[in-house]
């Protein structure tokens, strides 16, 4: 959770005036996805993404961390401005500094977990070691399942090695788009456990998410409707959130 000195940090993510509009095809107009958003995140800050559907929860993560190109506005991770930056050296910033968890898994399916989960580490030049990767796994619940295929394993069970991978490599943030949308109550909770953990550390973690409760482990909950933060949320309620996205569009407000 966010440390109560984090006011005196500098920020993992600064992002402002953030626009993102898909072009027109086919005969149909563009379409405006998100409009005017600013988003700052802190280290070790536990931040959640919530509002209806078509609210444009996915495509400002993915315009945050670097992944769609914003139309308008400023976005920098750990204070490198994205915009403008080459492919080689924003994919370079990725690999060092910024970590991925998805609802597809993405693990490479010819390769054991203990190899899955060294990989991302291993490309950006860091050493991780097995009894380290083996140290991971225990600590996400697999111990044991090293030499094991990704098949092998449950749904569950294969987002846990996913979160290890990441947290192989070290990130400053993490980036989570429904990370628990596909699992089972029990198994969601174990992967929420553990993104909290990361962000005890002091990595910054931003997520998407329908689910409630699993909003409601953040530290602050940014309500989306229509492509504009409508509310922030400070270590809000299951409540207080169903009730922020349930209420009409209303100008950003903060509560305790």
């Amino acid at each position: 959770m966010q440390n109560e000195n984090a006011s005196a940090k500098t920020p993992v993510l600064d992002a402002r005036g953030v626009g993102k509009t898909f072009p027109a095809r086919r005969g149909n107009p563009a379409v405006p996805v998100i409009s005017d958003v600013d988003v700052r995140v802190l280290p070790g800050e536990f931040i959640a993404l919530v509002g209806p559907s078509g609210s444009g929860k996915s495509t400002l993560l993915y315009c945050l961390a670097g992944l769609e190109p914003a139309n308008t506005g400023e976005i920098s991770l750990m204070g490198v401005p994205l915009r403008g930056l080459s492919r080689a050296r924003l994919a370079k910033l990725r690999r060092d500094s910024v970590g991925f968890i998805f609802q597809a898994y993405n693990l490479v399916a010819s390769l054991t977990v203990r190899e899955n989960v060294a990989l991302p580490a291993r490309l950006s030049g860091k050493r991780v070691d097995r009894p380290a990767v083996d140290v991971l796994l225990d600590q996400v619940g697999l111990g044991g399942r090293g030499s094991h295929r990704p098949a092998e394993l449950s749904g569950g069970q294969q987002q846990r090695v996913a979160i290890a991978r990441v947290l192989a490599a070290q990130p400053r943030v993490v980036f989570a788009d429904e990370p628990t949308g596909a699992l089972d109550s029990r198994s969601g909770a174990v992967v929420l456990d553990l993104l909290q953990q990361a962000a005890a550390s002091g990595t910054a973690v931003v997520m998407v998410t329908h689910d409630m409760e699993a909003a409601a482990r953040a530290d602050r909950v940014l309500v989306l409707r229509d492509g504009r933060i409508q509310r922030e949320l400070v270590r809000p309620t299951v409540e207080d959130i169903f009730a922020s996205i349930t209420l009409p569009p209303a100008t950003s407000t903060v509560t305790a």
